[in-house]
């Protein structure tokens, strides 16, 4: 993913995916595989790099991109979603608006599980919580959801 950047940095990884446009609108899939992110891996658990294996499902309308779905595990964490992107020019302007879950299992590190643990509870499970992802694509902002 060479061109792709998330808060001023190039993200890393193999894709795959599908879509179907007609005009401004569509819909697909995206699969990253082995996905880093440098400054959330080091913020996160100290290290240069988390691989990180995701899919989202999407649907494009309206300039609105549409996460249908979102699945992704990394870190010994698993992640499930949904949320939109509201495009804009140029790219990194766009407006994210994403809800999470996460979920630590048991290769999880007690760093990673203590900042997870912070998190509002989800109704998934005992250890799940609740995380959004606002801002935007070169500025995200990570919060408890509500």
């Amino acid at each position: 993913m060479p061109t792709l950047k998330l808060g001023g940095e190039r993200l890393e990884g193999t894709t795959v995916g599908a879509a179907t446009l007609k005009g401004a609108a569509g819909e697909g899939t995206l699969e990253v595989r082995r996905m880093t992110w440098p400054s959330a891996a080091r913020f996160l658990v100290g290290a240069e790099a988390i691989p990180i294996d995701a899919t989202v499902w999407w649907t494009l309308a309206g300039g609105r991109l549409a996460l249908d779905a979102i699945t992704a595990n990394g870190a010994g964490v698993e992640a499930k979603g949904i949320g939109s992107v509201r495009l804009a020019s140029p790219l990194g302007r766009s407006a994210l608006d994403v809800h999470l879950t996460l979920t630590p299992g048991p290769e999880t590190s007690p760093g990673l599980r203590r900042l997870i643990a912070d998190l509002p509870p989800s109704t998934e499970g005992a250890d799940a919580r609740r995380l959004a992802v606002s801002g935007t694509i070169e500025a995200p902002r990570f919060e408890g959801a509500p």
